[in-house]
């Protein structure tokens, strides 16, 4: 199921937990950045930054991370978490 974190009421803020080291890629809806865990730096990750300043944007991202969420296919990149901070959605 799909864990949405908002802000850092009782849970880490997304740069407590992610060393971000730069954009890979952007697009109309926000970019990709590539970033390292905290606990574990040798292990990299996509974190996909969407801002949302509308409430239909936020429904759109919510939907678009449950569905990631729910595939388990070696095609398909593995899903993590989701965490929303102020308007921007990390997934």
């Amino acid at each position: 199921l799909l864990d949405v974190l908002t802000g850092t009421q009782g849970k880490q803020a997304i740069s407590s937990k992610y060393v971000l080291q730069g954009t890979i890629g952007s697009g109309n809806f926000g970019k990709a950045v590539l970033a390292c865990r905290s606990d574990s730096p040798d292990e990299k990750v996509i974190i996909k930054q969407i801002q949302i300043q509308e409430d239909s944007l936020r429904e759109d991202a919510l939907r678009e991370a449950k569905m990631l969420s729910q595939f388990d296919h070696v095609n398909i990149i593995h899903y993590y978490e989701c965490v929303l901070e102020d308007d921007c959605l990390h997934i």
